[in-house]
């Protein structure tokens, strides 16, 4: 079960808590999450760390790293690169 699929299930609740700090353009960014599946009932624990960084002049990278414990599913530990390319001239 991936991380994405959990997410996508139906949502009976989600709490967060964020904690962000910018220096400059770059931002690192923590969270603690817990949800509850409406269909499987099941609780999952979530916490992870983003690091966003401009690599050009219209362009961003972010790198994460996650882990979520489900009580139906177990711990899975995620590694993520997003790249954001922004238009305009």
């Amino acid at each position: 079960m991936t991380r994405l699929s959990l997410i996508n299930t139906l949502v009976d609740y989600r709490a967060s808590i964020s904690l962000g700090f910018d220096f400059g353009l770059k931002r690192l960014e923590f969270e603690a999450a817990q949800w509850e599946g409406a269909v499987a009932g099941s609780r999952t624990n979530s916490y992870s760390v983003r690091f966003l960084t401009p690599i050009g002049k219209r362009n961003d990278i972010e790198f994460g790293l996650g882990y979520d414990d489900s009580e139906n599913y177990g711990e899975v530990t995620v590694f993520s690169v997003f790249l954001y390319f922004y238009g305009g001239g």
